[in-house]
């Protein structure tokens, strides 16, 4: 079978969605239609990541809610011009999205727009912080507003695809601008609709950054990284007290894959570019240390910095990936966002 039709036994194991939902182990995998029955539940209710933290400071992340998936002969089929891609340079998911897009070459069939690196008030009625579009393009480098709706934020997307939604609404988020609606916001599916079910408009369809031969390899990384890694520093970064065992936890859990991590060097280095190696530099070593380090998204307590500080420089395996992927030949820069951001509790 294709890749984008295999069914994964891992995180988001699914990229064409099922017509029931079923469980995985990182909980409901859901589409859009059966989105409205789940949001009854304590888990479907978050409005933002600060909402998952349960009072021991565990991270409790809900799934993503839109699941659909584009193919050549389904409701979304794969044409040009008919989605975009709204993304955050912050969040390392919606990043890979943006690295698939322009790797396969589909930067002129499917638009793309970015949110302001930060969380900021979504709306005057409540207290939600999301992400949001500046009112200019001038006013944040690297953002713009939203040029299909005119939403002034990204939680207004979702309350355009879905009236009654009360999830989390995060980025990426594939948009379908004939129907209005979300397409799929789950980051693993979006990158493998855009490396397999794009193909027949793609620049470069020959290029498959998800190759057969190499699925276990990759998917025993993205685990790796995923629940390891990303997952972990989400965990510290969201910690609601400041001497929270959670920190020293979930250091501890992201040192013990060190060995782990240095079998998979080589693999991670090779001469391929694949989904596994994107997924390693967009969630592990590039966005450790700007993203948290600087503590730009999201901060709760000054005191964070501190810890982040410690984290990055200490874990070992931390310098496993910063050898991974620093290499002075290529030539290639990033732009670290170098703000602040404020206190969100």
């Amino acid at each position: 079978s294709s890749p984008s039709a295999r069914v994964h036994r891992r995180r988001s194991t699914l990229v064409s969605p099922p017509t029931t939902p079923r469980c995985c182990r990182h909980g409901l995998l859901i589409d859009a239609c059966s989105v409205h029955g789940l949001m009854r539940s304590r888990q479907m209710t978050a409005r933002s990541a600060l909402d998952e933290v349960t009072d021991t400071s565990a991270f409790d992340r809900s799934p993503s809610t839109f699941r659909s998936s584009v193919s050549r002969d389904g409701r979304f089929p794969a044409v040009v011009g008919r989605y975009h891609l709204y993304i955050s340079y912050a969040c390392p998911l919606a990043s890979r999205c943006l690295a698939f897009l322009k790797l396969k070459g589909l930067d002129h069939a499917i638009g793309v727009t970015v949110v302001k690196p930060i969380f900021e008030r979504t709306k005057e009625s409540d207290e939600h912080r999301g992400w949001v579009f500046p009112a200019a393009a001038d006013e944040e480098l690297g953002a713009e507003p939203d040029p299909l709706n005119g939403a002034r934020s990204v939680r207004e997307l979702y309350e355009i695809a879905s009236s009654n939604y009360a999830g989390k609404p995060t980025v990426p988020v594939l948009w379908d601008k004939q129907l209005k609606t979300v397409v799929n916001n789950e980051s693993s599916e979006i990158i493998r609709m855009l490396n397999a079910e794009f193909n027949g408009i793609a620049r470069n369809p020959r290029l498959d950054l998800y190759p057969a031969h190499l699925w276990a390899s990759i998917d025993e990384a993205n685990e790796l990284v995923y629940d390891a890694i990303n997952n972990d520093v989400y965990k510290c970064g969201f910690a609601k007290k400041k001497d929270d065992r959670v920190l020293v936890t979930d250091l501890g859990s992201l040192t013990s894959i060190h060995d782990r991590a240095r079998e998979l060097f080589y693999y991670l280095k090779g001469a391929q570019v694949d989904y596994g190696e994107e997924h390693s530099k967009a969630c592990g070593h590039n966005r450790f240390g700007r993203i948290y380090h600087i503590g730009h998204y999201p901060v709760r307590y000054e005191h964070n910095l501190v810890h982040f500080v410690g984290h990055s420089a200490g874990a070992q395996v931390v310098r496993v990936l910063h050898h991974m992927f620093t290499d002075k030949r290529d030539g290639s820069c990033e732009l670290e966002y170098r703000i602040r951001a404020p206190k969100l509790g």
